[in-house]
């Protein structure tokens, strides 16, 4: 007999100011999901390779190391290459975040979520690229 085991999504969540990590985990344990946190480039990549999140809210705006430069590494290591990266940002409609609302793939990302934003634009993000639970098959209890 085979035993179906649902395990919660990570989520990393970067952003380099507390408040809007913590709202974020608020409303991302609402919807069922686990959530790391990385408050600068350098964290975001060390918490991605322990972690492995099914999905990194990458503010692009962090102190030491971006988020552009910091998707980029992340990208190189094996393991986190598939990864989907939002990208979070309150740019202004110039330079790369006029090429973030275009065309996010372009400058290294999956996706953008121009803040300010609310729960209903973050369950458009959630719904298009994490799923809340994934299922693992358990050998424990077969004949």
């Amino acid at each position: 007999m085979s035993e179906n085991i649902t395990a919660k999504m990570t989520v990393l969540v970067v952003d380099d100011y507390a408040e809007i990590r913590s709202l974020l985990r608020l409303w991302l344990e609402e919807r069922g999901y686990r959530v790391a946190e990385a408050a600068d480039g350098r964290e975001a990549m060390e918490v991605a390779a322990r972690e492995r999140p099914a999905l990194i809210l990458m503010d692009v705006m962090l102190p030491d190391l971006d988020g552009f430069d910091a998707t980029l590494r992340i990208r190189q290591q094996e393991g986190l290459r598939d990864v989907p990266v939002v990208a979070t940002s309150a740019y202004e409609q110039s330079g790369k975040a006029a090429q973030l609302q275009i065309d996010p793939a372009a400058v290294g990302f999956n996706g953008y979520l121009a803040k300010p934003f609310g729960p209903g634009q973050l369950d458009e993000v959630l719904e298009r690229f994490a799923p809340k639970r994934v299922i693992l098959a358990s050998s424990a209890g077969t004949v």
